[in-house]
């Protein structure tokens, strides 16, 4: 990961020497690119590469329009889909996305846990060590998964030209909609089955966190090594 925040240290310090026009860009084209599927790897390297031609053409009296024509997004997209095309990048891709699914899930239990912590501790003054995996806590990392690309997706599109405040603003209140009515069915799915009822591992929270958070990390790594 050393090696990402390099690039991202060298993204930032050279992207200042842009004009205004090709920052506006650059800064578009960073978030298409930091909001796709791609490795963090990947992602800083195609940044890199972008960055590298913006300042030659820059340096040649070029406009942005004539490096990449006159949809940012969609010169995004064809790399992207170019990168998503490579087996080791798939590969990488996997990985990323199992890494990504351990961050929800040692989010989720750690909120969870605490929750469980403070309500014990309140009504009998001890500490709770244990912790019980249910259904009810798979049902809270598939919703969170869900989330998450609905949040993505949303910050992937808030900047189309082609969508009018009016279209954007139907589309965050149907997106938050759906993500109320996800979170929602949750305790209340959980109040009809009693989902939380049933376990499916009983352990010790020192042993699935830490096992989570090196999962989490360990993925990342192979991600982007």
């Amino acid at each position: 990961m050393g090696l990402v925040k390099n690039y991202i240290k060298n993204t930032n310090k050279y992207k200042e020497k842009l004009s205004e026009d090709y920052r506006a860009i650059f800064d578009e084209v960073m978030v298409c690119f930091r909001t796709s599927a791609l490795p963090d790897k990947d992602i800083e390297m195609a940044l890199q590469d972008i960055l590298s031609s913006f300042l030659e053409a820059q340096a040649l009296g070029k406009t942005v329009n004539e490096v990449i024509g006159d949809n940012y997004k969609e010169f995004c997209e064809n790399i992207i889909l170019e990168l998503k095309a490579s087996p080791k990048i798939k590969k990488r891709i996997l990985l990323n996305n199992i890494s990504l699914l351990f961050l929800i899930s040692l989010v989720l239990i750690t909120i969870d846990y605490i929750i469980e912590l403070v309500e014990n501790f309140i009504k009998s003054k001890t500490i709770l060590l244990n912790y019980s995996v249910s259904i009810d806590n798979i049902l809270q990392i598939i919703m969170g998964v869900i989330v998450a690309i609905i949040v993505f997706n949303m910050v992937r599109n808030s900047d189309e030209s082609n969508n009018n405040n009016k279209n954007k603003c139907k589309e965050f209140i149907r997106n938050f909609c759906f993500i109320f009515l996800v979170f929602f069915s949750i305790p209340l799915s959980n109040k009809l089955f009693k989902l939380d009822s049933m376990v499916l591992l009983n352990t010790k929270v020192y042993f699935i966190i830490p096992i989570l958070y090196l999962g989490m990390k360990g993925f990342s790594y192979l991600a982007n090594e």
